[in-house]
């Protein structure tokens, strides 16, 4: 849809505003169209964000009590066929009248930039983000997946039954958020890794139903799977244990993803938290060995060494493993020492013979002999 109807879809999503003030509603559907300035000074964003069910933010929309709903019926929000009963929940037609612009709207990408700025400025800002995605983005994406429910109160006729229309959560799929992204200015070769993070994006003291990866982006292991190697791996440290052992569990079930960032596997593999380790060697044991290996010595040239035992106690028991722990311990000499101490003489890798690499000098401060030192530890 395009002109008119672009504009049309646009009133009408943001019609809980006329409830507030007509010209702050003209205004707001300016700025989106136009890029014009949408917000009067003495605009109540507590009465904004109220009317508008709470847009951007992951939850249940607020409770709008008789005179918000005398106020939203007076200038065309609600189901026709309802306007008088009392117990029509209000926030469900204010939801769907957005979710109507997101399946039908055909806005530029400078558009919908626009409008997630307005749901930002009008509300109290998205409550499920993460560091690297635009707050805008974050909030379309969260209203996106808040709204899509109530779509068919205020879909029009012969739409109403679901069944008769497209989910909308399909059309905001991960790569046409790359192409907004990439449209609105974020660099083509920085893009996957923020698709990645608006995935895995979490919100706290919201129920599960909402802030579940499935609910928004779908089709994200297919972008992995062609996209996944250019998301570096320093882009996990923005992420929560829970967010890597999201990550780790949808790329183990989709072997095309994992090979594509088998990188980002042996990152999580030599991570922080003990439990993404272990499930990360775990999909890493699936992968074949031509993807997964150069991965392997990689990450664990540079890997702490604190980090090293699950991965280096699985590839010192893996045919093939003992290659990939002599390279990395080139780089890494935590791994010599590691994969030394666990494999012994009766397993016919002793130490002092595969093992014995030429390790930096020990260096100690004057007056400290190496026996005393010793010895103070073991007092």
């Amino acid at each position: 849809m395009t002109g008119l109807a672009a504009r049309q879809l646009t009133e009408r999503a943001l019609l809980p505003l006329r409830a507030v003030d007509t010209t702050l509603h003209t205004r707001a559907v300016d700025y989106v169209l136009d890029g014009t300035d949408p917000l009067p000074a003495d605009v109540s964003l507590a009465d904004t964000r109220l009317l508008l069910a709470d847009p951007g933010r992951i939850g249940p929309g607020a409770d709008l009590g008789d005179q918000e709903r005398r106020r939203l019926h007076a200038v065309g929000v609600g189901d026709p066929n309802r306007l008088d009963d009392p117990e029509e929940p209000m926030e469900y037609p204010v939801r769907s009248l957005r979710a109507v612009l997101y399946l039908w709207g055909d806005l530029a990408p400078a558009q919908w930039e626009r409008f997630g700025r307005l749901l930002v400025a009008l509300g109290e800002g998205p409550n499920r983000c993460a560091p690297g995605v635009p707050d805008w983005l974050c909030a379309l994406l969260n209203d996106v997946v808040v709204t899509e429910p109530y779509v068919g109160y205020m879909a029009p006729e012969g739409y109403r039954d679901a069944s008769a229309r497209p989910p909308v959560s399909g059309r905001w799929n991960p790569t046409t958020v790359a192409d907004l992204l990439q449209a609105t200015g974020t660099a083509p070769g920085q893009v996957p890794a923020v698709v990645l993070l608006a995935w895995l994006a979490e919100a706290t003291g919201v129920s599960a139903w909402y802030d579940g990866p499935a609910q928004r982006l779908p089709g994200i292991e297919g972008y992995l799977a062609a996209h996944g190697g250019q998301v570096p791996a320093s882009t996990l440290t923005a992420l929560s244990a829970r967010a890597r052992t999201r990550l780790v569990q949808r790329l183990g079930s989709h072997p095309q993803a994992a090979a594509e960032c088998s990188r980002l596997l042996v990152a999580l593999a030599v991570g922080s938290a003990a439990t993404v380790r272990r499930a990360a060697i775990t999909a890493l044991a699936s992968l074949p060995t031509q993807v997964r290996d150069p991965a392997l010595v990689e990450g664990l040239a540079t890997a702490r060494p604190s980090r090293l035992k699950e991965v280096v106690t699985w590839l010192a028991s893996v045919p093939g493993g003992e290659r990939i722990l002599r390279k990395s311990a080139e780089a890494n000499p935590a791994v010599a020492r590691l994969a030394g101490a666990l494999t012994g003489p009766g397993d016919g890798h002793a130490p002092e013979s595969e093992w014995a690499l030429e390790l930096p000098p020990l260096r100690l401060r004057p007056g400290r002999p190496l026996g005393g030192a010793r010895q103070g530890r073991a007092a």
